[in-house]
């Protein structure tokens, strides 16, 4: 007789477990049966093992029912899970946006800029410092105070070099939104760079909700509340159960959920109090956790 098993590394979509459940149903009602039948056992034991290959049925037939009703877009094939998800919820794959490129391309442009004058400066100053060949000369060059106050001021350029806007922060916008041409265009008045957008498939959020993950300093979080503040609605901490941090640095300006948050206007009068902290706003939206990332706000 042929050997009949089932090579679990096989089993890659939903149908290929159902079945698989059936056929393990019959293993094991075949096993209890076959056992109760042939072995010497107590009356009762035999007993047992036909009840429970009775009851058996009902339970795995009531399992699959629910699979199949209740749970049916789960036990669709990953393709057409993905489209379920879009469609409910919003999911689909961001598309960069033309703003957020050129702002890169413009903060690179004006970085090389200000790292090109600081080493022309600072080579220029070594230079003079180290112009004469009496090495003497040369080290009272290094030690005079002219010397270190160029050092001091280029010291004091290199830290007012301004960091990229929004570096390793992701902002993502809805395009299902009433008002997603008028946003669009007030994140780019106030230079927020709109990374990405999504909800291309969806349905419209049937509230506009703000949602701001972990990683955010107070200066990034006034700007993005001033952006939506036109406008009514609630921001909210934004995270997935499962998933914890995917949606650290992340702002999703229409997302999809009915998270625990407040409303735009009260978002607004927090931060009208320049002492509020990341841990107070972070707080107010929902968020329980440490904060790692606190700045001077």
């Amino acid at each position: 007789m042929t050997d009949q098993r089932i090579d679990v590394h096989k089993v890659t979509k939903p149908i290929q477990l159902l079945a698989a459940w059936l056929v393990g149903l019959i293993l094991v009602d075949s096993a209890f049966l076959i056992t109760a039948g042939t072995a010497r056992l107590p009356a009762w034991a035999s007993g047992s093992l036909v009840v429970a290959a009775i009851i058996n049925v009902p339970l795995f037939l009531l399992a699959i029912f629910l699979l199949q009703t209740r749970f049916r877009p789960e036990m669709q094939e990953d393709t057409y899970y993905a489209k379920y998800l879009e469609s409910k919820v919003g999911l689909s794959i961001p598309e960069p946006t033309s703003m957020a490129v050129d702002i890169l391309r413009r903060e690179v442009a004006e970085s090389n800029m200000v790292l090109k004058d600081l080493i022309v400066g600072l080579s220029e100053t070594l230079q003079k410092a180290s112009n004469s060949t009496d090495s003497s000369e040369s080290e009272a060059g290094f030690r005079s105070p002219d010397f270190w106050e160029t050092v001091r001021r280029l010291r004091g350029e290199i830290a007012a070099v301004p960091k990229q806007s929004w570096a390793g922060k992701k902002i993502s916008l809805n395009e299902k939104l009433p008002f997603f041409s008028e946003l669009l265009k007030e994140f780019s008045r106030r230079d927020i760079p709109v990374h990405e957008t999504f909800g291309t498939n969806a349905v419209s959020p049937h509230q506009f909700e703000v949602g701001i993950g972990k990683g955010f300093q107070m200066k990034e979080i006034r700007e993005i509340v001033a952006a939506v503040s036109a406008y009514k609605g609630v921001v909210a901490y934004a995270f997935e159960d499962h998933d914890p941090e995917a949606w650290d640095n992340t702002v999703l300006v229409g997302s999809y959920g009915d998270d625990e948050g407040i409303s735009i206007a009260s978002a607004v009068e927090l931060l009208q109090d320049q002492t509020v902290t990341e841990k107070a706003f972070y707080a107010a939206v929902g968020y329980r956790g440490p904060i790692t990332w606190s700045s001077s706000g």
